[in-house]
């Protein structure tokens, strides 16, 4: 069988906004908060979004604390210094959805699929959330981490360029696991026998993957909503799961029916 490599999407995919929107609610009350937690998000993306079309890159931590004082200024709220601190501090251990563990598990006892970490946040952070992640979930703390913060990248997803820089480290893991044997992959070129799927519960991610070719995709609708999605109205995810330990019998599956 293929080696397949699994790149994980990590904010909104494995690791939950809870621990932010709770930190808000202690200084706001929970309505309020979760008001707030997702306009946070949705000027997080905005801003990355913009920077691609402004051709301009600031760190993602970076982002993140602007985007918080956006959604306060937007709301009319006022948080101190101290609490602010907090806030941001709370966005470091950001813990993973129920579903994650199982997931996790599965993967761990199929030998031929690799995981890994793609995500728009910088090394720094995404090592902060790993470090705060419960036993059940530690072999997050194991996985490769590819951050669009790495020198040569420097643009968010779904930029075509972010997807081309996760498509170069696969193939050099690729490499450098038929070298020493682990695996059948053509050790001339690295792509012979291996396949990269991005799982993502973001459909600007699935788009941004889908659009950049080489790369099959698999939503995570924990929602249940169904695809909307219609920036680009002919693209369908590969496969859609509700839950995510649905994703290895789903992956496995797909070259069963080949």
């Amino acid at each position: 069988m293929k080696e397949i490599f699994i790149a994980f999407d990590i904010y909104g995919t494995l690791l939950s906004f809870d621990a932010a929107t709770e930190e808000l609610a202690q200084y706001l009350g929970a309505e309020r908060a979760r008001d707030i937690a997702q306009l946070w998000r949705r000027y997080q993306l905005e801003y990355t979004w913009r920077l691609n079309s402004m051709d301009k890159y600031i760190p993602f931590n970076t982002i993140t604390t602007s985007s918080l004082h956006a959604a306060l200024t937007t709301t009319v709220t006022t948080l101190t210094p101290s609490q602010t601190t907090a806030v941001l501090a709370a966005y470091d251990r950001l813990q993973p959805f129920p579903d994650v563990s199982e997931a996790l598990d599965r993967l761990t006892h199929t030998p031929t699929l690799t995981p890994l970490v793609f995500s728009n946040g910088t090394v720094e952070m995404i090592k902060a959330c790993i470090s705060h992640v419960h036993d059940a979930v530690s072999s997050l703390q194991t996985m490769e981490i590819t951050s669009v913060d790495d020198e040569g990248v420097k643009r968010y997803k779904p930029a075509p360029v972010a997807y081309g820089y996760l498509k170069e480290r696969v193939n050099s893991l690729a490499r450098s696991k038929a070298s020493s044997g682990d695996t059948g992959t053509d050790t001339g070129t690295g792509t012979g026998t291996h396949e990269i799927w991005l799982i993502s519960a973001n459909p600007f991610d699935i788009t941004g993957a889908a659009s950049a070719g080489g790369i099959k995709t698999l939503w995570v609708d924990r929602e249940k909503t169904g695809w909307t999605d219609r920036a680009v109205p002919d693209i369908q995810p590969t496969r859609v799961v509700h839950q995510l330990k649905e994703c290895v019998d789903v992956i496995l599956d797909y070259y069963r029916q080949e």
